[in-house]
């Protein structure tokens, strides 16, 4: 089970939300020190309200920007707007927190995972694992490689990341037929080799695989030299 923290100011806000607002679901099973989950609500709190006001200014400094161009380079005959307003605290502002929320949040993660009782539905409940996105794996395509010499078996490698696993088509002189399927990034053709003192070519081509089903694009013909 692999833990990903957002890389994204917005996306760290949503993920830690939705981890607090989960986690007294799972509080009697993970058990977690409630200082930390009390300071990890104080930094939320204060990072969003953060976050927020810097996309308020951005906002605002892109309004302004288009309003000093268009003074600049405007038509002379044409009266200008009013001046885009400026934005502004509350008057009673959040209380500051402690600096290093990823650092933070990314401890209570792992506390979470060494407790050993963090089943993967729960792990997604509380976010702290990133679905894959569907229309992402329809589009993907094994990145299908040879790691053989020309000596033995034919090695193939291919990445996984989300998919379960792929499908190893091979033509070995009569066309394309399904061979097995791979869980693992490497996968060995053990079939019988050619008679001693031949060589044969061996062409290999891939397929993902995502909830016991093909998915995404076909890899480029991997033609492998074997010899017998």
């Amino acid at each position: 089970m692999e833990i990903v923290i957002d890389s994204t100011d917005d996306g760290l806000v949503n993920q830690i939300g939705k981890f607090l607002k989960h986690y007294p679901d799972y509080e009697n099973i993970l058990n977690l020190p409630p200082a930390k989950i009390t300071t990890l609500g104080e930094m939320l709190k204060f990072f969003s309200f953060v976050v927020t006001k810097q996309h308020d200014f951005k906002y605002f400094g892109l309004e302004l920007t288009s309003y000093k161009d268009l003074l600049r380079d405007g038509n002379p005959l044409l009266l200008m707007n009013a001046l885009p307003v400026v934005p502004v605290y509350p008057a009673i502002l959040p209380t500051t927190s402690n600096q290093g929320v990823v650092v933070f949040f990314r401890e209570i993660t792992q506390l979470c995972v060494a407790t050993r009782k963090m089943t993967e539905p729960m792990a997604i409940a509380l976010g702290l694992i990133k679905l894959p996105v569907i229309a992402d794996l329809i589009a993907g395509t094994p990145n299908l490689i040879s790691k053989s010499s020309n000596v033995g078996h034919p090695r193939l490698h291919c990445t996984l990341g989300y998919y379960e696993g792929y499908e190893v088509w091979k033509d070995s002189g009569k066309g394309f037929v399904k061979l097995d399927v791979s869980n693992k990034p490497d996968y060995v053709d053990n079939s019988p080799l050619p008679t001693t003192g031949v060589s044969e070519v061996w062409a290999f081509k891939a397929i993902y695989r995502y909830n016991n089903v093909q998915i995404g694009n076909w890899s480029e013909i991997v033609s492998v030299l074997v010899k017998g």
